[in-house]
């Protein structure tokens, strides 16, 4: 087939790949309905008789959970929701006004996940394509799911979600022409005003009216994480000591007796009652055969007094001799070699441990020493601008200065500094295994993975619970802290 003269405009359809040459030719629906009959696997029949249906109505939702056995339509009502999502995702407005206007979908048709066309054409970025939906009735103010990162959704107005990706354009547009609510609260308590402050979008900030809702609903869903942290937490804590204090105990004293005595016991006493008729014949036959094996037993002890003279005279004269002699032979030799091991220790073994280990600690010593530097050199600063604060009365510096200054120096003292505690033992660890190594080869190698392991393993059931109570303890005060922050939020509603 000879290609037509002209330009042919590629078409974008996301996922889907561009349509034969000769489907241009077609009417623009055409070739729109070729296109989602294409990529939902369906036969042109059965969307020619979708669409002449006269009872049909517009889809308002993406259709889920119909077996496409009982309804056939269901395919077809999916590739076409799914065709205006990725229309909207190209900016193809051509495409959504077709299928708005021939009755296929509305300007509020969600999607599968739940989001609206409108909080699809803010995501675009598109000013074009939010005005146009707006003409075909989008409502400004409806809820719909975004995603924020892998796993996290959340319900939000178009307003909101303009203002959390910080795009001011359409923010004044949803406000001054749409003239869209902004005090909405969304499920989880955020407004859009909220959302900009979160994100840092000054500008937004400036721009939006003071709001003070949702406050309770906003720190009711981060105690809610909290919460969630301190029962696992909690939980984690009481199978700790229900394993040492129950568990343990339980398994010596009751099921170790209780399958290695009580139930063979049991097991025996219900063979002898059901063999009972036969154990009088039993006892016959062993008094019968107790004669017999003492007689078997004399021979056997008398045999064995009889070879004892024998066997001590060869040990005496033979085997002992031997054992000694072997045993001086390996002294003399360890003691001739002890010179040349101990001047080996001394002279190669001890210096190169040595210089492993200090080649392996250094570079931590003076990270460590630099951080405790910082911390000194934070608390001159710090007190340096009190002092300068007070004999200027404060004309060159605010309490707020101060107070920064004084959060740097709590964090590097008690977040900064702790941080460095587990890079030492750490280098530590691979100091000592390179010393051990030098000192001891395959032996010291053992004996440094015998010391961590039990190291390791000490530390780690020593420090369980009170890694779960600070975990607990960390859950709560970012509990207070965020009740705190709605506090002043509701005082100062653009902070």
């Amino acid at each position: 087939m000879d290609t037509p003269e002209g330009d042919v405009s590629a078409i974008q359809s996301g996922a889907m790949e561009p349509l034969p040459l000769y489907v241009e030719r077609e009417d623009p629906f055409r070739a729109l309905l070729t296109r989602i009959a294409w990529s939902a696997n369906v036969l042109q029949k059965n969307m020619d008789e979708f669409i002449q249906d006269e009872a049909r109505k517009p889809i308002d939702r993406y259709p889920t959970g119909l077996n496409p056995l009982c309804h056939p339509s269901t395919p077809i009502k999916q590739g076409i929701v799914r065709e205006l999502y990725h229309a909207i995702q190209r900016k193809d407005g051509e495409a959504v006004a077709l299928l708005i206007n021939n009755n296929l979908v509305t300007a509020n048709t969600t999607s599968e996940a739940g989001k609206t066309p409108l909080l699809e054409a803010v995501g675009t970025k598109s000013v074009l394509m939010v005005k146009e939906l707006l003409d075909f009735g989008a409502d400004p103010n409806a809820f719909g799911v975004t995603n924020f990162g892998f796993s996290t959704q959340a319900d939000r107005t178009p307003l909101m979600l303009a203002a959390s990706m910080g795009h001011l354009p359409l923010v004044k547009f949803f406000m001054e022409e749409c003239h869209c609510d902004d005090s909405l609260v969304a499920p989880d308590g955020q407004i859009a005003l909220r959302l900009a402050v979160a994100n840092g979008y000054r500008e937004i900030v400036d721009y939006l009216p003071a709001r003070r809702g949702g406050g309770f609903l906003r720190w009711k869903a981060q105690h809610q994480k909290a919460i969630q942290r301190i029962k696992k937490a909690s939980i984690k804590i009481f199978r700790f000591f229900k394993f040492f204090l129950w568990d343990i105990e339980k398994f010596f004293l009751w099921t170790i007796p209780k399958h290695a005595i009580v139930k063979p016991l049991k097991r025996l006493c219900a063979w002898c009652w059901e063999n009972r008729r036969k154990f009088p014949d039993w006892c016959k036959h062993q008094v019968q055969q107790t004669y017999p094996r003492i007689k078997r037993f004399s021979k056997w002890v008398w045999k064995g007094v009889k070879a004892v003279p024998r066997a001590a005279w060869k040990f005496s004269t033979k085997t002992l001799p031997r054992w000694i002699k072997k045993f001086v032979l390996w002294l003399w030799k360890g003691v001739k070699a002890l010179p040349g091991w101990l001047w080996n220790i001394l002279t190669k073994r001890i210096p190169k441990a040595i210089h492993a280990f200090m080649v392996r600690i250094r570079p931590t010593f003076i990270w460590v020493g630099g951080v405790v530097w910082d911390i000194i050199l934070k608390t001159a600063s710090v007190l340096h601008t009190a002092f300068q604060a007070v004999i200027t009365f404060f004309r060159n510096l605010t309490l707020k200065d101060i107070w920064h200054g004084f959060c740097d120096l709590l964090r590097a003292i008690f977040i900064t500094f702790p941080r460095t505690i587990r890079p030492i033992l750490l280098a530590f660890s691979d100091a000592l295994f390179d010393m051990m190594e030098s000192l001891f080869g395959i032996v010291g190698e053992i004996i440094w993975a015998i010391i961590v392991g039990t190291a390791s393993f000490v530390v780690c059931m020593v420090t369980y619970v009170p890694r779960k109570l600070l975990t607990i303890l960390q859950s709560l005060g970012g509990s207070f802290s965020k009740g705190f922050y709605e506090v002043a939020v509701w005082v100062s509603p653009k902070v």
